[in-house]
């Protein structure tokens, strides 16, 4: 088995208006049973070989150079990640949040369709599905968003991409835009977010871990009684259970977009510390036990997380 580590270097890179020479230089090393393999300078010639050997084999060092003709577009800023499935290809912006792009390769072009109707400061991304990605802002916010899928088969049924761009752009941007499904503000600056299922035979969930060490989970509710029964306790724990320094919770968790089709499980999880009275008080209001509530709340938890 091989394994390949891709390296992409460049030189003369100028910072103020980010461009960087139109060539770069690869290596391709191969030792063992690892090769390691580098990309290319734009010329159609190879250049010199070397060969020299050590105690633990023969080492190989070749320069050699690729061809880069794809036809691109520019994006507003600096792209900070990037998310593949098939031909499409999810794009992180700096300052202008989540791009939708494609690659065509019939017309070997990469076009921009869909974006979002906002800007923002993206610092993680990843896809959750083939039409929707989760993504993180530098102040502290998490969000989903998706593409319509009626608009997703018009793409990929488009195969050199000019439907694409004979469309007239919204917004001054692209003529597509996702839709907003959930937001939260987390409070810290979330540096990643995975995929990942947690507990064998899981459901997956989405990791995320922030800059001062917030590690947490968002996990997707399978049936409508789950979401009914968590959203009635967050609000009655929003009454019960005060911010030490008296900052209202609903505003804080839409600090700067109101918070969406997510509900607080830390909030929800301070229920266990409630006096008894208020316990029984609330769990009447839910039609249910405390008993029954606080095993609904650990089944939630320990499904998705194992914890």
């Amino acid at each position: 088995m091989y394994g390949y580590l891709m390296l992409h270097l460049t030189d003369e890179i100028a910072d103020g208006d980010r461009r960087c020479s139109p060539c770069c230089h690869g290596i391709s090393r191969t030792f063992g049973r690892w090769r390691w393999q580098g990309s290319s300078n734009i010329r159609d010639r190879q250049k010199e070989t070397s060969t020299e050997s050590g105690e633990q084999g023969e080492y190989t060092y070749r320069l050699y150079v690729n061809p880069l003709t794809c036809i691109f577009q520019t994006f507003s800023t600096a792209i900070v990640s990037l998310n593949t499935q098939g031909s499409r290809i999810i794009v992180g912006d700096m300052q202008e949040s989540i791009y939708y792009a494609v690659y065509k390769a019939p017309e070997n072009r990469l076009l921009i369709f869909a974006d979002d109707t906002q800007p923002r400061w993206i610092a993680a991304a990843t896809m959750v599905d083939y039409n929707t990605v989760a993504a993180s802002d530098r102040f502290g916010n998490i969000f989903v968003n998706r593409l319509d899928t009626k608009v997703s088969d018009q793409v990929d049924d488009d195969p050199t991409g000019a439907g694409i761009l004979h469309e007239k752009g919204i917004l001054m941007g692209a003529p597509h835009k996702t839709k907003m499904l959930c937001h939260f503000h987390v409070g810290d600056l979330i540096t990643s977010i995975h995929r990942v299922s947690l507990v064998a035979g899981g459901r997956e969930v989405l990791l995320y871990t922030g800059i001062h060490g917030t590690i947490g989970i968002l996990v997707p509710f399978v049936s409508k009684e789950d979401v009914d029964f968590i959203s009635t306790l967050e609000q009655h724990m929003r009454t019960e259970q005060g911010s030490l320094v008296g900052r209202d919770h609903l505003s804080w968790r839409g600090y700067y977009v109101p918070v969406k089709a997510v509900v607080d499980g830390d909030l929800c999880e301070t229920y266990a510390r409630l006096p008894g009275s208020k316990q029984s008080s609330i769990a009447g209001e839910l039609d249910r036990t405390v008993g029954e509530v606080l095993k609904k709340l650990e089944q939630l938890r320990v499904t998705a997380s194992g914890f």
